[in-house]
């Protein structure tokens, strides 16, 4: 299962491709494991017939699979074929760089060899020559202007304040759409802003967000979630589902696009704007605008907001509540931005 991923440009002037994803074995119903789904389905108060769906057994399985250890990754770009330099980890995760040959990207990405705007590419990804898988690398020029956006209750109903009702949308719902969002971010892709989806949400979900984002068809775009294995003795974890590990997503990208600004999009359901306060408080020349979506059922505290601004009081920092209002203030931002520029 590899993972929409990126490209960047080397100071040496090389692209650099970024290769993640998860390789897993089959799903084997040991004791522990139907024990531990058990106690999940009693924790969301799951009816008989909830359990026995589809939909309930597919996700919650995706939780309890193990990591395929030590296998040998490749990806072929093109006609080419790059080996990464680590195998698989142990819980079947593998990450790294491979740097395409110019006359590869001459001929598939011609706009990124002139830094003239985003290219996409096809990647197919193989472990051990046996199994293999696709997804697309964005290939980001070096300046320009970016978005990183939340997804659960920023662009995903989740309800993370309500323990019941997380789960039940995790694990027994169709995921749904924040309202109007799609179309907003849609507008960013027509004015040439790569996306970077960073969430905590569990790499687990990974299929049925990528569902979620094509079926409401929001733009393509480097998709970085959270590592989780579920243990009995992390159950109340899962429960809780804490928010974390955003972060260091998010430094990763401000380290490898320096030249680039960025607009931070969140919920006040968690720790969002604290998150985006301290990286844009330490990365300033980076940061555009922190943009917020005030939700209801967790209203965002006048205190919190006013801190916020009080520290970096030479950035834009907002809360919206409908999609319009937010295409309004971005739209807003990237007009005085330009102007800027010119």
């Amino acid at each position: 299962m590899p993972f929409p991923s990126f490209g960047h440009l080397d100071p040496d002037g090389h692209w650099r491709l970024n290769v993640a994803g998860i390789v897993r074995q089959p799903y084997a119903a040991t004791l522990s494991k139907r024990m531990l789904i058990g106690m999940l389905g009693n924790v969301m108060q799951a009816s008989d017939e909830e359990r026995s769906s589809l939909r309930f057994r597919r996700r919650v399985t995706s939780f309890v699979m193990d990591g395929a250890h030590g296998l040998s990754v490749r990806c072929r770009i093109g006609s080419q074929i790059y080996q990464l330099k680590r195998r698989t980890h142990r819980n079947g995760h593998y990450f790294g760089w491979v740097a395409p040959e110019p006359r590869v990207l001459a001929e598939l990405a011609p706009q990124a060899v002139q830094e003239s705007g985003l290219s996409r590419l096809n990647l197919e990804v193989s472990v051990d020559s046996e199994l293999s898988g696709t997804t697309t690398v964005e290939l980001i020029p070096p300046r320009g202007i970016s978005v990183v956006s939340d997804i659960d209750d920023t662009i995903k109903e989740s309800s993370i304040r309500d323990r019941r009702e997380l789960l039940a949308n995790t694990f027994l719902r169709d995921f749904r759409a924040v309202s109007g969002m799609s179309a907003v971010y849609r507008s960013w892709q027509e004015l040439g802003l790569p996306l970077h989806y960073v969430s905590s949400s569990p790499w687990q979900l990974l299929p049925w967000i990528e569902e979620l984002l094509q079926a409401q068809q929001f733009p393509p775009g480097s998709l970085h979630l959270r590592n989780f294995r579920l243990r009995t003795h992390m159950l109340q974890k899962v429960i809780r589902f804490r928010r974390s590990g955003k972060g260091a997503a998010i430094r990763l990208l401000l380290k490898k696009f320096p030249q680039r600004r960025f607009v931070f999009v969140g919920d006040s359901g968690e720790k969002d704007l604290e998150i985006y306060r301290k990286l844009a408080g330490s990365h300033r020349s980076h940061a555009l605008g922190i943009f917020i979506r005030d939700l209801a059922e967790h209203p965002i505290e006048r205190e919190r907001l006013a801190r916020c601004r009080a520290s970096l009081p030479d950035l834009r920092v907002e809360t919206f509540r409908t999609a319009e209002q937010l295409r309004e203030q971005i739209a807003e931002l990237l007009d005085q931005e330009l102007a800027v520029g010119r």
